[in-house]
């Protein structure tokens, strides 16, 4: 099935889409930042402190990398950062990279992890309102079909 737009059309639907996307992305980075810096961190630090949180048993840096949507390089240099404050740790031998091995929260990783969940249920609470819990659930939902449609297209591609 072939599709054409019209020009106008295409040019409404790429705006209201991708530079929305795009805004949103750019508010959620600036907001990370702000809510990281008040707790001493850095905004690359919240999606390895939230995800270390939610996994009490731990999770490795590939296991990280994809659960933050991040590469592997950034990770270990944010999971790094976590351990050089004590908030983090790895069980791994002394000496060895530990990249296989579990990083967990420290006490008080978990802590400042508890003060985060504070900001980002704040945060996501303000950036829903107006939104009835039926409006919610269609927007995730509708945004999980846009990003599958998209990822097989990608490996279509």
């Amino acid at each position: 099935m072939d599709i054409r737009l019209e020009p106008s059309e295409l040019t409404e639907r790429f705006e209201a889409f991708v530079l929305m996307i795009l805004q949103l992305n750019r508010a959620v980075t600036k907001i990370k930042e702000l809510e990281m810096n008040r707790l001493g961190l850095k905004g690359g630090h919240a999606n390895c402190l939230f995800f270390l949180g939610e996994n009490p048993e731990g999770m490795t840096i590939g296991q990280l990398a994809e659960a933050c949507c991040e590469d592997k390089a950034a990770v270990s240099r944010s999971v790094a950062q976590l351990v050089e404050k004590g908030l983090a740790r790895n069980d791994a031998p002394e000496g060895t990279r530990g990249y296989r091995s579990p990083y967990r929260l420290t006490p008080r990783g978990q802590v400042v992890a508890s003060q985060m969940y504070d900001r980002v249920e704040k945060v996501v609470s303000i950036g829903g309102s107006g939104l009835t819990d039926q409006q919610r659930r269609s927007l995730y939902e509708s945004l999980r079909t846009v990003l599958g449609n998209l990822d097989a297209y990608y490996r279509e591609a």
